[in-house]
């Protein structure tokens, strides 16, 4: 019988188990699947921009400082011995605090590397970026008033030349001036004012003595008008700041003061007041500037114009703002140099310093967009 008819099948060989799927025979190299690319935690274009930021914050840097890389010019200095005309018994505090006055002026006058030594009654003086004429300028008193102008004869100028520096006079001297020229008498002040128009040129022996709650007659520091003033309505000591520059309509030099708050309240309500009159700005005794007022003055600020240079214009400003000397000091002997600029100054080494700073950080960000390209894993 055949085995197609008789159903027979022939034994089937036994069903091998598959291996499970990533099975690697022993002896056989593991099939590894292809690498896949993995990019850096910061992005490459993040770095780019960082860097494009940092080199053009430092080029507009270079080009706003582009002043400070021309060749300067050699700086003024000015080398000074200034006597102080203390009479005999000063206490030592008034001479120290003079020194301190002088001090605070030619710092307000923008000089550097200021140094004044007290030696004996002697001060040394030294100060770069301020010249002889501004020194010699700081060196009055100083001490200021407002007073409203009650009348005004011209001078009669009799061709003197004195100086007009503050001088030494003796009590006596004082109270005699005092007498004339500060009398509330009218027809003592008519005599006083022809009197006073024949000597404006001469040493004043009231300067710095005359008593701002009573009247006064004096001179402009031009020696060509004479005054006969009302008592004071503002000090120098209630003015907070002062500062000089060019203005006015034939762009001569003006101070520019700032009254504190109870000058400013005072000032406001006179100028309301008392517009068209004039009022003068007093400086040791003589009238340096006494304009009109055209209208109420209510910001705190007022302007004085006189016979200003740009020299002056700032040492007078320099003095308001410092206060009045304790003790009247004269300039003996002055010595004016010029050194030539440093070129290792502080802006430049700042910027130079940037760009070490920018020249190294570029090198650590190129060498880091080059390490932080497409790594595999």
């Amino acid at each position: 019988m055949s085995d197609e008819h008789s159903g027979w099948q022939p034994p089937q060989p036994p069903q091998q188990p598959q291996p499970p799927a990533g099975w690697v025979p022993p002896g056989m190299p593991p099939a590894w699947p292809p690498p896949a690319a993995a990019q850096s935690g910061v992005p490459r274009w993040l770095v780019a921009l960082v860097l494009a930021v940092l080199i053009l914050s430092y080029g507009a840097t270079v080009f706003v400082t582009r002043d400070i890389w021309r060749a300067g010019k050699p700086r003024p200095v000015v080398h000074a011995a200034v006597e102080i005309q203390a009479p005999p018994g000063t206490a030592p505090d008034a001479l120290a605090q003079t020194r301190k006055v002088v001090e605070s002026r030619i710092n307000h006058l923008g000089g550097r590397d200021v140094s004044v030594e007290l030696d004996g009654k002697t001060l040394e003086v030294t100060a770069t970026d301020v010249t002889e004429a501004q020194l010699r300028g700081v060196t009055a008193v100083g001490r200021l008033y407002i007073r409203p102008v009650l009348h005004t004869i011209a001078a009669q100028p009799d061709g003197t030349t004195a100086p007009r520096a503050p001088q030494v006079a003796d009590s006596q001297r004082i109270a005699d001036e005092k007498a004339l020229r500060q009398s509330t008498q009218p027809q003592i002040q008519v005599l006083s004012l022809q009197f006073q128009a024949t000597r404006c040129g001469q040493p004043d022996a009231l300067a710095d003595h005359d008593d701002p709650t009573l009247p006064l007659v004096t001179c402009s520091d031009d020696g060509k008008q004479v005054y006969l003033l009302d008592k004071s309505i503002i000090s120098g000591d209630q003015i907070k700041d002062a500062s000089a520059r060019q203005g006015g309509q034939r762009g001569d030099y003006v101070v520019f003061v700032t009254f504190d708050d109870k000058a400013a309240d005072v000032w406001s309500r006179f100028t309301a007041a008392n517009t068209g009159i004039r009022t003068a700005f007093t400086v040791d005794t003589q009238v340096v500037s006494a304009p009109a007022l055209l209208e109420p003055i209510t910001t705190g600020r007022t302007q004085i114009h006189g016979q200003f240079t740009a020299d002056s214009a700032k040492s007078f400003a320099a003095v308001v703002v410092g206060g009045p000397l304790p003790l009247p000091i004269s300039v003996q002997s002055v010595r004016a140099d010029q050194i030539a600029p440093s070129f290792w100054s502080v802006p430049r080494i700042a910027v130079l310093g940037g760009g070490v700073v920018v020249i190294f950080t570029l090198i650590i960000g190129v060498v880091l967009m080059a390490r932080w390209g497409p790594r595999q894993r």
